[in-house]
């Protein structure tokens, strides 16, 4: 059963990727960046460099 339904279930996801995917794509960014300042706004600067110091962990490993 799933040999002779995979093919038209990959055609209909195709197909919903193509109709939704543009509407995500070409949205104004105006939303993200105030969503995405409103979150920076409420770090502290202890948090910021707590942050900063797992990203420099796993960037560059144990020996950082």
């Amino acid at each position: 059963m799933a040999v002779f339904l995979s093919p038209f279930i990959i055609v209909v996801s195709i197909i919903v990727d193509l109709i939704s995917l543009p509407n995500i794509l070409l949205k104004s960014s105006n939303a993200f960046e105030h969503k995405y300042q409103l979150s920076a706004d409420r770090l502290s600067n202890i948090q910021i460099d707590v942050v900063m110091l797992t990203f420099t962990k796993i960037f560059y490993g144990q020996n950082w």
